[in-house]
């Protein structure tokens, strides 16, 4: 498949201590197959945990096989967001 196709279901904006900009989250429902429907997110940026963290924290778990899956882990990850080593998703 070179394509995927994807509607956006639910977004949210994050705004950091020490960041003069803000961090997006977005909750899209992959809607290529009618009979294979699932949830991705996806943000903006990506932030080190800490400050003797090797690099950024990219998650793995970026899909669900429902809304409230797929929101949930994302809000998990943003909830912890930091502003040490904040890199710009160019996927976004």
């Amino acid at each position: 498949m070179g394509t995927q196709l994807s509607k956006v279901v639910r977004e949210y904006v994050l705004w950091v201590k020490d960041l003069d900009y803000s961090i997006k989250g977005r909750v899209c429902e992959v809607v290529d197959d009618p009979k294979d429907v699932y949830y991705e997110w996806e943000v903006s940026h990506h932030y080190k945990p800490s400050a003797n963290a090797m690099g950024a924290y990219y998650p793995s778990a970026t899909r669900g096989q429902s809304l409230e899956e797929a929101e949930a882990l994302m809000l998990a990850y943003l909830r912890n967001f930091t502003s040490i080593g904040v890199v710009k998703n160019e996927r976004y």
